[in-house]
């Protein structure tokens, strides 16, 4: 499938016109915060909460409208009215009743572009820097030089002991990826118990012919990247190290699995993200990158459910704390990041080459925590190398690190693995510690 260039810029583009518009004043600097708020959902669609066991038989408890998917313990159901929504919330055997809500995409700017032939070439501006010259554990790929995320965090240290490749895979829950990108190609995760391209559900997971992921969007196994943020996400996770090409992940021999659930737009719904969650954790990710959200005034249920699922599967959730400069400790917070679970980290997004927050990023001492970079953020885009700037780019640093370091800590849980994950970083200089959780910014150095 050929990517369009052209659509990929388009769409981000889009997004940031949606951000100017809904924009509101930021509390702490005065300026445009990039909103996430929920959409309405989809064609009116709600998510009603049914028994499990019955979900694939069950019939529609509205009485009207058109059920339009079927997932674990949920069905959706469009074209509801109000007196409909009524109805099925008093129905016996009904736990809850939501809208099926949009997330979009936490990317608030995106910067300049190089094609795929700059990344192989040697002496382009800010280009690699000579063996001699760079310091232990730095990789030889040309565009290295701009990717000050990757000192800020101190990787070049983990690297320098000979640990690159990880010991977790990392699920990429987003737009998908280009699986032909060269520096991605190498490091995507196989499934072995699909046999490619025969028609056949062979694992019996329910997916037919998953065998680098799934795409939740158009219902079929093909995950590539339409819009460009998952690409990037996961170049910043696992793009392959020291291969004189382009950029390299924090886990640059890690693997990665790619879900779809964000379409061409950078937006997808709550059903779609929930079971993008669920499939992560069924195929084996022990990190689910999650660089995507809303703002709502409380926790969707289905949303919960699918952390929960995620979690009793020894996966830990790293998640985007958002664009608005808005506190999540206040009555309205970003979701998936605000889940109050054990197995879900909350990423803010700090400035290039400084450890204080972002101007544009979400904030909050309980909601919060751990910081990492999040502005001007080199990786692969599906046609090429750009820089972006959200709390989505912050994320997939913190999910690389914890995909790094995973064997190194301690327990068994995704709950024990979680808290010895944010027990290595103390207290950090200056803003954060007003910002996200005891102060913490993540760091290989230790």
């Amino acid at each position: 499938m050929r990517v369009r260039t052209d659509r990929v810029v388009a769409s981000v583009a889009c997004l940031l016109l949606v951000w100017q518009a809904t924009g509101c004043a930021c509390k702490k600097c005065g300026q445009p915060s990039g909103a996430a708020r929920a959409l309405a959902s989809p064609g009116g669609q709600w998510i009603i909460g049914v028994d499990p066991v019955a979900t694939t038989s069950s019939a529609n408890p509205a009485g009207s409208g058109n059920v339009v998917r079927r997932g674990p313990g949920f069905l959706v159901v469009q074209d509801l009215s109000p007196g409909d929504v009524a109805v099925a919330s008093a129905r016996p055997g009904v736990r809850y009743v939501e809208p099926n809500y949009t997330f979009r995409a936490l990317v608030i700017s995106v910067g300049p572009r190089l094609p795929l032939q700059a990344g192989i070439r040697s002496g382009v501006a800010g280009g690699a820097t000579a063996s001699s010259a760079r310091p232990a554990g730095a990789p030889n790929d040309p565009l290295y030089d701009r990717l000050q995320g990757m000192r800020d965090v101190d990787a070049p240290a983990r690297w320098a002991t000979g640990d690159t490749a990880g010991d977790a895979v990392v699920a990429v829950v987003d737009s998908g990826v280009n699986p032909q990108h060269p520096d991605l190609a190498a490091n995507l995760a196989a499934n072995p118990g699909e046999v490619p391209g025969n028609g056949v559900d062979d694992d019996r997971n329910g997916y037919v012919d998953d065998v680098l992921g799934y795409d939740v969007i158009n219902r079929d196994p093909d995950p590539t990247d339409d819009f460009g943020h998952g690409t990037h996400v996961a170049g910043t996770v696992a793009a392959v190290g020291d291969n004189q090409t382009g950029v390299t992940g924090v886990c640059w021999r890690g693997q990665v699995i790619a879900v779809k659930v964000l379409d061409g737009n950078g937006e997808g719904s709550l059903a779609g993200i929930a079971e993008g969650i669920r499939y992560a954790a069924d195929r084996g990710a022990k990190v689910i990158n999650l660089s995507l959200g809303a703002t709502l005034p409380s926790p969707p249920q289905t949303l919960l459910e699918a952390a929960r699922y995620a979690g009793e599967r020894g996966a830990v959730l790293v998640c985007a704390a958002g664009n608005e400069n808005h506190d999540n400790d206040g009555p309205e917070r970003n979701y998936p990041s605000s889940l109050e679970l054990p197995n879900v980290v909350s990423v803010l997004a700090t400035e290039a080459g400084r450890r204080c927050a972002a101007p544009f990023s979400n904030y909050g001492a309980r909601h919060v925590h751990v910081g990492a970079p999040g502005g001007e953020i080199w990786s692969t885009v599906p046609d090429g190398y750009q820089s972006m700037s959200g709390t989505s780019m912050a994320a997939p640093h913190v999910a690389g690190a914890l995909a790094l370091v995973w064997n190194d800590l301690p327990g068994t849980t995704a709950a024990d693995r979680t808290r010895g994950f944010l027990a290595r970083f103390g207290p950090a200089e200056g803003e954060l510690r007003n910002c996200v959780q005891a102060g913490r910014y993540v760091t290989l150095s230790k």
